[in-house]
């Protein structure tokens, strides 16, 4: 018995390593599936940051509102931040830029009220009539920050309204061979702009553990367009009933191209009025002075019958 421990001991020893090294190997030939997807995100998340802050003027308003992030969420309400989010998210921006944004709109409008007032007042106006315009001027400069980006956020949806048949298109095209989640991930490698930012964060949620339907909810509420939400209504409920997303799609991107013909058609019929302001206010003037001139010496001479002409 005492001649079979050490055998005993030796085998324990080399079936250990034997299992030690079969373990290894397996694991190196079936990388962890959970590691995978938390360097996958990481990378999505990496390249949705790039994509925002590749422009080095971008990088430094970035750390900017950075800074004065802590700065504007003491000192301004949140209701206010909450109503410039709400522009501001169409457009693309993130909380950190709603707080910047607020502190630049209230310096800029005291410094617009100020430097006019002290203009005035050193012109030799009256202090009260100084006083009015300036308060006048300052709140234009109030609402000048607001209506600059309701216009960004407005081309931003256009854009994004333009390109989303042609990216259903595509998708249609990449579901037919692969999965939902890598068509999306194929599509944004031939997407660009505002509509690649927006799917990039949306593959980014779902492989976060966020459920495709609310990872396109969310995706819809950013982008704030008619389309969007019914794009996402018919991804969920194809989903959700198990008909084919395919069909679903195709019927989306045929009636998003019909609105988007119909959003020309009446461009062009409008194009008409549009243009009365310009050919009444730049060419009948003219036009009118070429005709009458000819005739305005004889008016002249009527008018004034001793005038030399």
């Amino acid at each position: 018995m005492l001649h079979i421990l050490p055998l005993l001991t030796s085998l324990s020893a080399v079936l250990s390593v034997i299992f030690i090294f079969t373990g290894l190997t397996q694991r190196m030939r079936k990388p962890n599936t959970i590691q995978n997807r938390l360097e996958f995100v990481t990378q999505q998340k990496n390249e949705l940051h790039f994509h925002k802050n590749k422009h080095p003027l971008r990088r430094r308003l970035k750390s900017f509102n950075s800074f004065t992030s802590g700065l504007s969420n003491t000192f301004i309400p949140q209701r206010m931040q909450r109503n410039i989010m709400e522009i501001a998210r169409f457009a693309g921006k993130d909380e950190t830029f709603v707080a910047s944004f607020i502190l630049i709109r209230i310096i800029f409008t005291g410094g617009v009220f100020l430097f006019f007032l002290l203009i005035s007042i050193v012109g030799g106006a009256p202090v009260f009539n100084s006083f009015i315009i300036s308060a006048l001027l300052g709140i234009f400069a109030y609402m000048f920050p607001v209506m600059w980006l309701k216009s960004k956020a407005k081309t931003r949806q256009n854009a994004i309204r333009k390109e989303l048949p042609d990216t259903i298109d595509l998708l249609i095209l990449c579901l037919e061979s692969i999965s939902f989640d890598q068509s999306l991930q194929r599509v944004i490698d031939k997407s660009s702009g505002a509509i690649k930012e927006e799917l990039l964060h949306t593959l980014s949620d779902m492989n976060m553990n966020i459920s495709r339907s609310d990872a396109l909810k969310a995706m819809a509420d950013r982008v704030g367009i008619d389309e969007f939400r019914m794009l996402t209504s018919a991804i969920i409920q194809a989903e959700k009933y198990g008909t084919p997303l395919a069909n679903a799609l195709q019927v989306q991107a045929e009636d998003m191209r019909t609105k988007r013909r119909q959003r020309a058609e009446t461009m062009a019929r409008q194009a008409t009025v549009k243009m009365m302001f310009p050919t009444v206010a730049f060419i009948f003037p003219p036009l009118l002075m070429i005709m009458a001139a000819p005739i305005l010496p004889k008016i002249i001479l009527l008018v004034y019958p001793g005038a030399h002409i």
